[in-house]
């Protein structure tokens, strides 16, 4: 997800360890954040108060049911791999 703050904020994740420090640019420039971040408290409130723009929604968790995997080709015939490979060596094929 990518935002503009205009403040100084901190994150924290409560199912994972560590934080997320968003710090204000002074060009305010686009930051990218975990998606996590909009899910807390702090970032609802800092949008509703304007000290950070939401440029993007974070992403849709992607679902999938079901994968059809494509049938194998066919293995070559072994026996003439070996006819081909012959004619080849003795020069009846180019």
């Amino acid at each position: 997800m990518r935002i503009i703050a205009k403040r100084s904020f901190i994150f924290r994740d409560d199912n994972a360890p560590g934080l997320v420090l968003i710090r204000a640019g002074a060009s305010n420039s686009p930051q990218d954040v975990p998606d996590w971040v909009a899910d807390t408290a702090t970032f609802r409130n800092a949008v509703s108060d304007g000290g950070i723009l939401q440029l993007s929604t974070p992403a849709a968790p992607v679902v999938v049911t079901e994968v059809k995997a494509e049938p194998a080709a066919p293995a070559p015939d072994a026996s003439a791999q070996k006819r081909r490979r012959a004619a080849s060596q003795a020069g009846l094929v180019e």
